[in-house]
């Protein structure tokens, strides 16, 4: 692809949590605004940016993510959404009858994590940042350039693939043997594994190379939590090696694992 430089590759870095290209912003194509000076893409376009980018783009949440844990020791810092692309101004977002939000999306406000709430002719750019392996979101920002609606990105955590790529929800169990103590965690894993294997054994073969990934994810992300990291690897080198011989599971699933697990100090 090429950009507005003309360049065939294009530089796709992070500036603090916004994406750039170039080392300008991004705005969908949908909304006219000729007063607007970001570059203005597709959302087949951004596909291809978000995918040629990912390397960078995890590099950069790492970098971020980092520099605020430095700079705040004493509290709980979390990985940051990134600014992906404008959506619309402020004039386009505002208002019943805004250009961008659904009723149920501009009544809900705050920090948008369902397509239902932006209205149709954005979601080719939800689907973007999913088949790139990372969550969309959008929200609203107020005040001069930045102002109107925005496209967020965020790296999934472990959990949040097996909810969002499987639809199954990891975090409870998870939740329950973190709660253990040491000796009670060691019985509860082995016994959890024996329990789900037999499950898997029974199940027809089309759906069984998905749960054993969906299995194995929970596991690492389990031994995550309990701090075995190099189970943890072993776990999650197993479902990218499953994952990647079953032709039923779709690229973007395999983008999400490897989004989820890439650290740099896990």
């Amino acid at each position: 692809m090429t950009t507005g430089s003309g360049q065939e590759f294009p530089q796709i870095s992070l500036r603090s949590n916004w994406l750039t290209v170039d080392r300008n912003t991004l705005r969908a194509d949908v909304l006219k605004d000729s007063r607007n000076e970001r570059t203005t893409i597709s959302a087949e376009e951004l596909e291809a940016i978000l995918l040629l980018g990912r390397t960078s783009i995890l590099n950069g949440i790492e970098d971020f993510y980092d520099e605020q844990r430095a700079k705040t020791p004493d509290l709980t810092v979390v990985r940051p959404s990134i600014w992906t692309a404008q959506l619309g101004n402020t004039r386009q977002t505002e208002g019943v009858n805004s250009k961008v939000f659904t009723k149920q999306g501009y009544d809900n406000g705050g920090v948008l994590t369902s397509f239902r709430e932006v209205r149709e002719n954005f979601h080719g750019y939800w689907d973007a940042v999913e088949q790139a392996g990372f969550l969309p979101e959008v929200r609203r920002t107020s005040g001069g350039r930045d102002g109107g609606s925005w496209l967020l990105l965020r790296k999934p955590s472990l959990t949040q693939v097996m909810q969002h790529w499987f639809d199954i929800p990891g975090d409870r169990i998870i939740e329950y043997i973190a709660s253990r103590n040491a000796t009670e965690q060691v019985g509860v894993l082995a016994t959890l594994q024996t329990l789900t294997e037999r499950d898997i054994d029974r199940l027809p073969d089309a759906m069984r190379s998905r749960r054993q990934i969906l299995h194995i994810l929970s596991t690492a992300a389990i031994k995550s939590t309990l701090g075995d990291i190099e189970g943890y690897e072993i776990e999650v080198d197993n479902a990218l090696t499953y994952a990647a011989g079953d032709g039923n599971i779709d690229d973007s699933t395999i983008r999400a694992i490897e989004n989820s697990t890439f650290s740099r100090d896990i």
